[in-house]
C-alpha cells in the first residue's frame, strides 16, 4: 500500500493509538495535540477510529518532529507489547505480525507484512503497511531486540523502501 494512504474504511482501535502516543516521550503532548488536529479526540481505548486521520498525524509527526520519532515509537511499541507466552524467539514474533496488525485494525489486514526467511538467523521482512517506514523499522528492531538469544548481536538494514513497501533484512 501506498506509505500514509489507508484502504477506506478501515479503522485502528484507540488502545493501538494510545500505545503510539504514549510511547512518544518528551513529544507525547505534540502527538497527543497532532492527533487532535486530524481528529482523533479524547481516545477511547475500545473505541475506532478512521487509519486515515491516525496516518495523517503520523506524516505530520514525520514532518514537524522527525522521522527518529517514528522509529522511536515503532520500537517503544514492540519492546513493551504484551506477547503471548508461545512468543518467545525474533521467528515466532515475526511470524505474529500479520496477526498483530489485524488484531488492531478492522476489516482485518491481512496483507501487512511479509516474512521471508532467508538462513538460521537471517529474514527478510516485506511491510505491506500504509504505516512509516521508520516506525515500521522501529517495529522490526523492537521485536527482535526483545527476542534475540542472549549475547547475540543484531543487525537490521533497511534494504529497499519506495513509496509503497519496504524491506527490513534482520540477522543476529
Amino acid at each position: 500500500m501506498t506509505q500514509f494512504v489507508a484502504s477506506p474504511r478501515s479503522e485502528i482501535i484507540g488502545q493501538a493509538i494510545m500505545t503510539m502516543a504514549e510511547s512518544g516521550g518528551v513529544f507525547k503532548r505534540r502527538i497527543y495535540d497532532i492527533l487532535a488536529d486530524c481528529g482523533i479526540k479524547n481516545i477511547e481505548p475500545t473505541g475506532w477510529y478512521p487509519v486515515q486521520f491516525w496516518l495523517d498525524a503520523l506524516k505530520i509527526v514525520q514532518h514537524r518532529i522527525g522521522a527518529n520519532t517514528l522509529f522511536l515509537m515503532g520500537k517503544e511499541v514492540a519492546l513493551t507489547a504484551q506477547t503471548p507466552p508461545t512468543v518467545n524467539s525474533i521467528e515466532t514474533a515475526f511470524a505474529m505480525f500479520p496477526a498483530i496488525y489485524s488484531m488492531n485494525h478492522r476489516p482485518p489486514q491481512a496483507m501487512s507484512w511479509r516474512i521471508q526467511k532467508l538462513g538460521e538467523r537471517e529474514y527478510r521482512l516485506t511491510n505491506l503497511s500504509p504505516y512509516p517506514h521508520e516506525f515500521n523499522r522501529g517495529i522490526t528492531v523492537g521485536f527482535a531486540e526483545k527476542f534475540k538469544p542472549k549475547g547475540a548481536v543484531l543487525s537490521v538494514v533497511t534494504e529497499r523502501e519506495d513509496n509503497e513497501t519496504a524491506d527490513y533484512h534482520v540477522m543476529w
